[in-house]
């Protein structure tokens, strides 16, 4: 057990899928619709690929949320369930999942630090202001690396 919940295993997302009936694309479908069911082996390599190599990019032990989960966590969870998890995380990217996920995955963790002195004479203190930082959750992250960098690559060098 981890926390509450007890620790995800190969049989966790195919149960998920199993659970939840599927639906059309809208901002309201369930997210069992992620998974499609006419997709060719190839299709299902390809993008299974894709969310391997957008993982194998991201570094080691990031600032979890509150959940605890980084991307080694999801890197697991790909190799556990190569034909499922794949959809999830594309689901996620296209925002084809129901709004309470997308409210859950919108909760960042909040940090708060103090602003250092700008003249560096006294410690960082309240009189400086505070930096608020948010991490998302690593579920959010992955899905919004490859769009993030496509966005850095088109738009960024005009920035």
């Amino acid at each position: 057990m981890v926390g509450k919940c007890p620790a995800a295993n190969p049989h966790t997302f195919p149960d998920l899928a199993a659970q939840l009936p599927g639906g059309g694309p809208t901002s309201t479908t369930t997210l069992g619709s992620a998974i499609p069911h006419d997709v060719t082996p190839a299709q299902r390599e390809s993008l299974h690929k894709s969310w391997k190599d957008t993982l194998a990019s991201l570094p080691s032990r990031s600032a979890p949320r509150g959940d605890d989960w980084r991307y080694e966590h999801l890197k697991h969870a790909l190799d556990a369930s190569p034909t499922m998890f794949p959809f999830i995380l594309q689901a996620i990217q296209d925002q084809a999942i129901p709004n309470i996920v997308r409210n859950f995955l919108s909760i960042p963790r909040l940090l708060a630090f103090l602003k250092p002195d700008p003249n560096d004479v006294t410690p960082p203190s309240l009189a400086h202001g505070i930096r608020p930082i948010g991490i998302p959750p690593a579920l959010r992250r992955v899905p919004t690396k490859p769009v993030a960098t496509d966005a850095n690559k088109r738009w960024g060098p005009r920035l």
